[in-house]
């Protein structure tokens, strides 16, 4: 290595290592939960609750990268006999993670990625076999945090996860799913 090379290397190593270990609270995970509704063309689906677990790291202040499990709710069909069959959604999600200040308490933040789900369409009717499906699919998240101690942030956010593919289990229909929920992120 020329000698003229080093310092470039080093400046460069300075410059993608200091945001790294200037950043406080690298680690985060949390838990939300709160509201799901579905959207499934030609099918009517009661809405239901859903729940969440994740962790991530930031890289800086501003960027970072989670992996989570989400169990999306089971959807009661609305019709003559509600309460006969449901599908169920659950998965897990890995994507990248975007924060800043919106205002001097309060931090805005924006998640987008990818994700595997598991659809399930079960029945009270035991002549009725129960089905299911494996898919992929685009997620993205935006919500507030606001920081009651140092080290803990209650959120609010609002999250889609888009084109579920339910093709083995109703003919060629896609579903998207919107969660409204309430959480809790610790940091450390």
């Amino acid at each position: 290595m020329h000698a003229s090379t080093r310092p470039t290397l080093f400046a460069l190593l300075l410059f993608f290592i200091s945001p790294i270990a200037a950043a406080e609270h690298n680690f985060y995970a949390g838990i939300q939960a709160g509201y799901s509704s579905v959207d499934m063309e030609k099918i009517g689906l009661d809405d239901d609750v859903n729940g969440q677990i994740y962790a991530g790291y930031m890289f800086n202040d501003w960027f970072g990268m989670e992996l989570g499990y989400t169990d999306l709710g089971a959807f009661e069909f609305e019709g003559e006999n509600p309460d006969d069959d449901s599908i169920d959604f659950a998965g897990a999600h890995l994507g990248i993670t975007l924060e800043g200040k919106f205002t001097d308490t309060i931090n805005v933040f924006a998640k987008l990625g990818v994700f595997g789900v598991r659809s399930e369409i079960s029945s009270n009717d035991p002549t009725d076999k129960e089905l299911d499906n494996n898919g992929t699919g685009l997620y993205y998240q935006v919500g507030l945090a606001y920081p009651v101690v140092n080290f803990m942030d209650i959120t609010f956010s609002w999250q889609t996860f888009q084109n579920i593919d339910t093709l083995d289990l109703i003919s060629d229909l896609q579903t998207d799913l919107n969660l409204y929920d309430l959480g809790v992120r610790f940091r450390f």
